[in-house]
C-alpha cells in the first residue's frame, strides 16, 4: 500500500512537470507569435505613415513613389549589398585555408555562377538569354569587397512583388569612389525573396528611368532571403553617420550640398575649403566610428547628435526620413543653449567655454576658424598667415588635447588663464602648459592670443 501512494505520488509530479513544461512551450510560442506580429505591424504602419501603400496596382500607372519609409529602405539597401557580395568572386565565404594555411577555393566557379544566376529576375534572365555559363557576360564580378552607398530608393507597386530602382554608388573598403549604380530589386513580401535586375545606364535623375509594373514570380532558393529589420535611433544613428563618411571621401561634392547652409559657408566658406579638408583628414575620416549618440526629437524634425572617439561631434537634423542636413561640429553655429550659458556665466566662466571652442577647433583642424579668433596684432608678430598657424599647431600642440584649467587672473578687460594641454587618446604622457590671454567682445565674440608660462 505504501509503494502504491508512493507512485501516485511520483505520477502526480510527472504530470505537474509536464503540465510546466507544456505551459512554458505555450508562453514561449505566444511571445515568438506577438513579436513576429509586432514587426509585420511595424512594417504596416510604417507602409501606412509614409505612403509606401499608397499606389494602388493599376497596369497602366508607371509612376515612380520615392520610398520613405526606413525597414523598406534598408531592406532594399542589404538585398543590394548581398549582391555585391555574391558577385565578388574573392569572397572569404569562396575562399579558405588549406592544412598549409594558404588560401584556396572552396567553392567552384561554376558554384559561385550559380549563385550570381541565381539572383537575377526571370525578365532580366530571359531578355539578356543568360545562362549559368555566360552570367558574367552581363553581370560585373569584382575581386573586393565593396559597399553600396544608397542615394534614392523608389517604388513601383505590383499586386505580387513589388519593384524598387536604388540609385547610389559603390565604394571600396578604403571608400574611393569605384562607380555609380542604378539598380532594380524586386521583392515579394509573401515569401520574403528578391531578385536583381541590372540597369547599364546613368541617368541625370531617376525620373527618366522607364519601368513596366509587372509582377516578378520569385521562388525561394539559399541566396534570395532578405528579412525586415526594425530600426532602433542607435542604427538610424550609425547609419546616418557611415553614410555620410562614405559620401565625404566617395563624392565629396555630393557630402558639401548635405551641409546646412549657413553651416558651410561659416565653417569652410567655399567647396575648395571643405575639398581640402576632406583631403587632408581622409584617414581620420575612414576610421571614425560613434562612441556615443543623443537624439533630440523637436517639432521641425529630429536631430542625431554623434559623437566619435576623440569627441569630435558630427549632427544630422532630419527634416523627413532620409532627408537631412549635417554639421561636423557644434561651435560653428551656436545653440541657443549655448548662447544661454555663455551669457548667464561670468567673466571667467565665458573664458573657459571660448578656450574650450578654441581647443575643438584644434582638434578638429579647423585652422580656418581658429585662426579668425587670433588677435590681429599677435598674427602679425608670428603668424602672418594661416598657413604660419597651421604649422605652428601642427609642430607645437597634441593632435587631440584635453584641457585643464589652473591659474585665472584679470587685468582690467584683459583676462589670463593658465591652461594645461594633455593628450586625449591616451597615446602620449607629455603635458603642455601655456597662457591664454584674451579679450571678451560684443555677444559671444572674442580675440586672443597664447604663449608659454614662465
Amino acid at each position: 500500500m505504501e509503494g502504491f501512494k508512493q507512485g501516485n505520488i511520483i505520477l502526480k509530479s510527472i504530470i505537474v512537470v509536464i503540465i510546466i513544461i507544456a505551459l512554458i512551450c505555450v508562453i514561449i510560442g505566444t511571445m515568438k507569435f506577438a513579436e513576429q506580429k509586432n514587426q509585420e505591424q511595424a512594417l504596416i504602419n510604417e507602409e501606412k505613415e509614409y505612403g509606401d501603400n499608397s499606389v494602388d496596382y493599376n497596369a497602366e500607372n508607371a509612376d515612380l513613389e520615392e520610398v520613405a519609409g526606413n525597414i523598406t529602405f534598408f531592406s532594399i539597401k542589404n538585398c543590394i549589398q548581398t549582391y555585391l557580395d555574391i558577385t565578388n568572386v574573392k569572397s572569404s565565404a569562396y575562399y579558405g585555408k588549406d592544412e598549409n594555411e594558404n588560401y584556396t577555393q572552396i567553392i567552384s566557379d561554376n558554384e559561385i555562377k550559380q549563385k550570381v544566376y541565381n539572383l537575377l529576375s526571370n525578365k532580366y534572365i530571359t531578355e539578356n538569354k543568360i545562362n549559368i555559363e555566360n552570367v558574367f557576360n552581363y553581370i560585373d564580378e569584382s575581386t573586393e569587397k565593396l559597399l553600396f552607398v544608397p542615394l534614392k530608393i523608389s517604388v513601383l507597386r505590383g499586386q505580387k512583388s513589388n519593384k524598387y530602382v536604388a540609385y547610389g554608388f559603390v565604394v571600396d573598403l578604403d571608400y574611393y569612389k569605384k562607380k555609380d549604380m542604378y539598380i532594380i530589386v524586386n521583392q515579394d513580401e509573401s515569401n520574403k525573396t528578391f531578385s536583381i535586375e541590372l540597369i547599364n545606364k546613368n541617368y541625370s535623375n531617376m525620373n527618366e528611368i522607364s519601368i513596366q509594373n509587372e509582377d516578378e514570380e520569385i521562388k525561394v532558393n539559399e541566396c534570395n532571403k532578405y528579412q525586415n529589420v526594425q530600426i532602433s535611433d542607435a542604427s538610424l544613428a550609425q547609419e546616418y553617420f557611415n553614410n555620410y563618411k562614405r559620401i565625404m571621401l566617395g563624392e565629396p561634392k555630393l557630402a558639401y550640398e548635405y551641409l546646412n547652409e549657413e553651416y558651410k559657408n561659416k565653417r569652410f566658406g567655399s567647396y575648395e575649403e571643405f575639398e581640402k579638408y576632406v583631403n587632408n583628414n581622409r584617414e581620420e575620416i575612414r576610421i571614425a566610428g560613434i562612441n556615443k549618440y543623443t537624439v533630440n526629437n523637436k517639432g521641425e524634425g529630429t536631430e542625431y547628435v554623434c559623437l566619435d572617439s576623440k569627441e569630435n561631434y558630427c549632427l544630422f537634423r532630419e527634416k523627413n526620413l532620409r532627408e537631412y542636413e549635417v554639421f561636423l561640429d557644434t561651435y560653428t553655429i551656436e545653440s541657443d543653449k549655448f548662447i544661454t550659458a555663455y551669457n548667464e556665466g561670468n567673466n571667467q566662466r565665458k573664458v573657459q567655454l571660448n578656450i574650450d571652442k578654441f581647443i575643438k577647433m584644434i582638434n578638429n583642424k579647423d585652422y580656418r576658424n581658429a585662426y579668425k579668433v587670433l588677435d590681429d596684432n599677435f598674427k602679425s608678430n608670428y603668424f602672418k598667415t594661416e598657413e604660419d598657424f597651421k604649422r605652428y599647431v601642427q609642430n607645437n600642440f597634441l593632435e587631440y588635447s584635453n584641457v585643464e584649467y589652473e591659474k585665472y587672473t584679470e587685468e582690467g578687460d584683459i583676462y589670463i588663464y593658465q591652461i594645461v594641454l594633455s593628450d586625449k587618446t591616451s597615446k602620449s604622457d607629455k603635458k603642455i602648459r601655456i597662457n591664454i590671454i584674451m579679450k571678451l567682445k560684443d555677444g559671444t565674440d572674442f580675440v586672443m592670443s597664447f604663449g608659454g608660462t614662465n
